[in-house]
């Protein structure tokens, strides 16, 4: 795909607030700062889906050259991780917080100044769970959150975690009668209070949480 830039367009002084938009004209254009326009192929050579996706790989392209002049605070990956802690602390749930902080001084551990992390460095460490799915998700979850968090704090002009989705899968099993009734009699061998929990979890098939 070929990208020109407008005529006459030079980066002006940013502001606070850049984003790009991808118009819904005869022309994908991509709008940041003023004087600054990126336009694409005129529609339906490039599809808008395919223009989005391209713009938001424009975008981290600008952010990381002309788009933001400025030094940054030097922190260390550790020091930003107990701010973000901190702040977690009040924002979040008691349990939310823990799994944060756990995950957080578990799988990742870098040695460099929080701008000098790259892409590379955080999906090393969260393929590195790859074998185990659920902890994979849980730590990428946890250090995307943490990285959004200074991006917005101005500890980073943006962040270093790949926009990843995950896909859960269908159980491919479930109890069969008998199952259940063994659980049923067992539940009530135990008592309250758990075995009255899991009585009336598996007669309601509610999830535990």
């Amino acid at each position: 795909m070929m990208l020109r830039r407008s005529e006459g367009a030079i980066p002006a002084q940013p502001s606070p607030k850049r984003r790009i938009i991808a118009c819904r004209e005869s022309l994908h254009c991509w709008r940041l700062p003023p004087r600054y326009r990126i336009t694409a192929t005129s529609y339906p050579d490039l599809p808008l889906a395919e223009a989005r996706r391209d713009a938001k790989r424009v975008q981290g392209e600008l952010i990381s050259t002309v788009m933001l002049p400025g030094s940054l605070p030097k922190l260390s990956f550790d020091e930003a991780r107990e701010r973000f802690l901190k702040d977690s602390a009040k924002r979040t749930k008691p349990k939310t917080h823990e799994e944060y902080e756990r995950l957080l001084k578990k799988h990742f551990a870098y040695k460099t100044t929080l701008s000098e992390i790259t892409r590379q460095d955080i999906m090393r460490d969260v393929s590195a769970l790859s074998a185990k799915p659920s902890i994979e998700q849980h730590a990428f979850v946890a250090i995307r959150t943490m990285m959004n968090w200074c991006v917005r704090h101005g500890l980073l002009h943006a962040s270093p975690v790949p926009p990843l989705r995950y896909s859960t899968k269908s159980r491919s099993r479930i109890l069969t009668d008998h199952e259940l009734n063994v659980v049923w009699e067992r539940a009530g061998q135990v008592g309250y209070p758990y075995g009255n929990q899991l009585a009336q979890r598996s007669s309601t098939s509610y999830r535990w949480q």
